[in-house]
């Protein structure tokens, strides 16, 4: 999908929803203050999500003076404007007044006056960089003064609603409230993990920047299941739902059973529709697991964990699963949100392989059978074990004479040899060009039995299928503890060896000996 439409979809239908919403809130009752703030704050929110949509289709070089001026000031009338609208739904049942509230609500406009009049950043990051096809913002102190300030607004409205519930003088206001305590906690909790944890998980980077402002679409799941038995805001059903199928995440709601009570589209999408209990998201071995239901009990903070869950057809993906907790009704329930980070596991797999792993010949590099033999060096003690280095015989006229298609053939050959004689424990490795190394544990006849192989075994193969030299290989034998106790003795011994197979005619091995005048050699 190219880059502009997928902006688009992300942005813009959530940006007309919105401006649908703020409308049709204004126009239902235009004489009461309640739905003039509503209408405020959703045109508020809707105007970052076009600051967004015009910022991610521009140079980086203009991000900062965007969020400077619109991202950051349009957030804080979206939170003024929310304030004063929890503030007028409670004032009745808390008796507090206009005088004391009103000026209240607006405190956060203040450094937004600041900012504009003295055109100095106080709570926008004004550094931004191009992160895939976002431009991310640089989550600095002005990004995380923002988003502290945001976060305690949005739980001092908890409390705010928490009291209001308790003074209500009505079930059906109460209800109401309680709705809102839990929509206000919901959204508490998205604003922690997706505006605090962005700075400090990279793979957040690959959401759209600033993903809180998703948060309200979370809400929308409790809200519609809620309100859906209590007949609370029944106008808004509809196009809650329109939002929430916007969610670019699996959400799953569900009681202290496990057993699901609401799913989104995208989570039926993953799972199916048919799914019934959480467990059965999980692999068959991890179903009677007895902590798996204590991840979905109630607790004091969000819980996030990587882990495999089952697709619709069985096959697995990895995720990351953050679960909130919330009462409805005096009922306590889990709220899972699931992200497929399966693309983000097997390129973070490919990049230790690339790191660890030799691209030709497949085998670990020269750095990875450092660290394995320091390990094997660390836990050995009397036990003993040998160091073959092997270098191809002739690989330099092998490249000149057929090129270096065959060289590479020839490198190929050789670790498909090692390969084919290793025992579980031993290691092979390739340490660049045409040197090869291997770990091999056992005794000395042991040991000489497989060089012995080796050499034999290289020289039934051709240097490539379409030449007629076969290959060779000169190897080098130290034991470890009699020819050194480091990696660098054992090394340096299996090299001098490695050389005096080669000049005693290739094609063969010899065992490391202080004194060479006589050396071990075999074929």
């Amino acid at each position: 999908m190219p880059h502009t439409a997928f902006l688009f979809m992300i942005y813009l239908i959530p940006a007309a929803l919105l401006f649908h919403f703020a409308v049709e809130s204004f126009f239902r009752n235009p004489a009461r203050t309640e739905f003039q703030l509503a209408s405020l704050a959703l045109f508020s929110v809707m105007a970052m999500f076009v600051e967004e949509f015009i910022r991610q289709t521009l140079p980086v070089s203009d991000s900062p003076a965007f969020v400077f001026y619109a991202f950051g000031n349009f957030g804080a009338l979206s939170a003024a404007f929310v304030m004063h609208f929890y503030f007028k739904l409670t004032a009745s049942s808390l008796r507090i007044r206009p005088r004391i509230y009103v000026p209240l609500s607006y405190i956060l406009l203040v450094p937004t006056a600041l900012t504009l009049l003295f055109q100095r950043n106080i709570y926008n990051s004004n550094a931004f960089y191009v992160a895939g096809p976002w431009i991310q913002p640089v989550y600095n102190t002005q990004y995380y003064i923002a988003m502290i300030t945001g976060i305690t607004v949005i739980f001092g409205l908890t409390i705010l609603m928490y009291a209001a519930r308790r003074h209500a003088p009505s079930t059906s206001l109460k209800r109401r409230f309680t709705t809102l305590l839990i929509a206000t906690l919901i959204i508490g909790v998205w604003h922690c993990i997706f505006g605090i944890l962005p700075g400090i998980v990279p793979w957040f980077h690959n959401l759209p920047p600033y993903p809180y402002i998703f948060g309200d679409l979370v809400w929308l799941t409790i809200v519609r299941w809620s309100m859906s038995a209590q007949e609370l805001l029944p106008h808004f059903e509809k196009q809650y739902q329109a939002l929430f199928n916007l969610v670019p995440a699996a959400i799953l709601v569900a009681d202290l059973e496990l057993s699901i009570l609401e799913m989104n589209p995208f989570a039926k999408k993953l799972f199916g529709e048919n799914l019934r209990m959480l467990t059965e998201l999980f692999p068959e071995e991890q179903r009677h697991y007895k902590g798996l239901s204590q991840l979905f009990q109630p607790q004091s903070a969000p819980r996030n964990f990587e882990t495999e869950l089952l697709r619709y057809d069985g096959t697995r993906m990895s995720v990351l699963i953050s679960i909130g907790f919330v009462e409805v009704v005096g009922e306590p329930l889990s709220i899972s949100v699931i992200r497929d980070i399966t693309d983000r596991k097997n390129a973070e797999e490919q990049i230790a392989r690339l790191a660890y792993y030799d691209s030709l010949s497949s085998l670990p590099n020269r750095a990875y059978f450092y660290q394995l033999l320091e390990i094997q060096l660390d836990t050995a003690g009397p036990q003993p074990f040998a160091v073959l280095l092997i270098d191809i015989d002739h690989f330099k006229d092998i490249n000149d004479n057929y090129g270096h298609q065959a060289g590479d053939t020839a490198i190929q050959q050789v670790a498909e040899v090692l390969n084919s004689l290793l025992d579980k424990e031993d290691i092979a490795a390739r340490l660049g060009g045409d040197e090869f190394v291997m770990l091999l544990k056992g005794d000395k006849n042991c040991v000489l039995e497989q060089a012995n192989n080796l050499v034999e075994t290289l020289q039934n193969k051709t240097v490539a299928p379409d030449t007629p030299e076969l290959l060779s290989a000169s190897v080098g034998i130290a034991f470890y503890p009699q020819h050194g106790n480091t990696r660098d003795t054992l090394l340096a011994a299996a090299d001098i060896a490695m050389y005096t197979a080669k000049r005693a005619g290739r094609g063969q091995f010899a065992v490391f000996r202080v004194d060479f005048s006589d050396p071990e050699t075999g074929k």
